[in-house]
């Protein structure tokens, strides 16, 4: 997942005629994806459009990109007065989540700029009073690179699976609280297998996600079966040939986050063999939609 910076003809920073307003009438949705994107982004850029919001921040190894978009037609207000193609406004997310972080289950939040003014403001609205104020707040506006991936693409009607998000932040809080450990995912039937191994590659702990029937005795390229008398390590190598994904603990830490985007929902996975990288889609909210790529470390 190689990266490029977006060239531009016009300082997006400098311009403060252009006003935009988003409300968004689950808040509580919003403030859970800060949560869970400042696990893996320390900043990242919102990029206000006439047709969506969009964001695509990968992590410092660049072997996690999030990828989100909010739908203006699914919000209740949504204006964009520019000139320019997008309006963007790089955050120090932590501070933006530190903003809304009250937000509760029945309140709204408005994002607007307004013209002649730089910074981006938060409005919280409670319940359904979307007239009322309760309060202005701000994030500093900070420049930084737009950054786009090169991303591998995926038929999106045909997933590998569907899980419930409430399972896959299970599996991937529970293994992600295993310290010392690196992290296995292999693609197993109609579903994936993920282990949680020490430095020897010892596996300590694997769990499951879709139909992978019988997973007792899946071993995966790499893993240690046993040892030898004079040291030598006996490992297992798949016929096919298919390498697993592995990835840094700290990196599916964020997934255990999935949950609380959207209430019941599914979260469908992707599995690109060739490229090792792994793509999870889920909503957020009624409004957008989150794609998480993760690629195999190439460290590990």
């Amino acid at each position: 997942m190689s990266e490029y910076s977006i060239p531009t003809e016009f300082d997006n920073y400098t311009d403060l005629s252009s006003s935009v307003s988003a409300t968004i009438i689950d808040g509580h949705s919003f403030r859970n994806l800060l949560e869970y994107l400042k696990l893996t982004n320390f900043k990242g850029s919102f990029r206000f459009r006439p047709s969506d919001i969009y964001y695509e921040e990968g992590n410092a190894e660049k072997t996690l990109v999030n990828q989100f978009q909010i739908f203006p037609g699914e919000l209740i207000e949504y204006t964009y007065d520019s000139h320019l193609p997008e309006v963007v406004f790089g955050v120090t997310i932590s501070s933006f989540r530190d903003v809304i972080k009250t937000t509760s289950k029945k309140d709204t939040v408005q994002l607007y700029k307004v013209a002649d003014m730089h910074d981006l403001f938060i409005r919280i609205l409670g319940g359904t009073d979307v007239s009322g104020r309760n309060g202005v707040s701000s994030v500093t506006r900070t420049k930084l690179d737009v950054i786009d991936y090169s991303l591998p693409t995926f038929n999106d009607d045909y997933p590998l699976c569907r899980v419930r998000a409430s399972d896959l932040s299970k599996v991937f809080g529970d293994l992600s609280s295993i310290k010392g450990s690196t992290i296995s995912i292999s693609r197993v039937g109609n579903g994936i297998v993920v282990k949680s191994m020490l430095v020897n590659r010892v596996v300590k702990r694997v769990e499951s996600l879709g139909d992978t029937g019988d997973i007792s005795n899946t071993y995966h390229d790499g893993e240690v079966i046993s040892e030898l008398s004079d040291g030598t390590m006996i490992t297992y190598s798949d016929s096919n040939g298919i390498q697993p994904i592995r990835c840094r603990n700290a990196t599916i830490k964020s997934l255990s986050k999935i949950n609380g985007l959207s209430h019941c929902g599914l979260v469908k996975i992707y599995f690109d063999d060739e490229n090792r990288v792994i793509k999870f889609t889920c909503n957020v909210g009624s409004y957008g939609l989150l794609n998480i790529y993760i690629r195999s470390d190439p460290d590990l």
